[in-house]
């Protein structure tokens, strides 16, 4: 998912391969400002699989638009929590490869 600062007429969404170049991409219709989510089936633009083609990793990159402007979003990552500890700092989540998270630093829990 990702944070909007603030509302926007859009988000234009790009989904890119491990080189690096752009195999599907869209833009959303309306949005407000806050966390938002969404959902990649997998396929390209033109609906070839592109995980069946090449099963690196993928990533994306979004950006808020706003008339035919674009603005600034905050592309987010979900993580499985492993643990949850307290200590001095306060509470922790241990998530995995991305390490340690204090909750301020979490925007949302699926």
């Amino acid at each position: 998912g990702f944070e909007l600062g603030g509302d926007a007429t859009g988000a234009k969404i790009e989904i890119l391969d491990a080189k690096g170049a752009v195999v599907d991409g869209w833009t959303t219709g309306k949005l407000s400002a806050g966390l938002q989510t969404f959902e990649w089936d997998g396929r390209t633009g033109s609906g070839a699989s592109a995980v069946a083609a090449d099963p690196g990793a993928y990533r994306f990159r979004v950006s808020a638009v706003n008339g035919g402007d674009t603005g600034a979003a905050t592309a987010l990552t979900a993580a499985p929590v492993q643990a949850v500890t307290r200590g001095a700092s306060g509470v922790s989540l241990q998530l995995g490869p991305f390490g340690s998270r204090t909750l301020d630093e979490v925007k949302g829990i699926l």
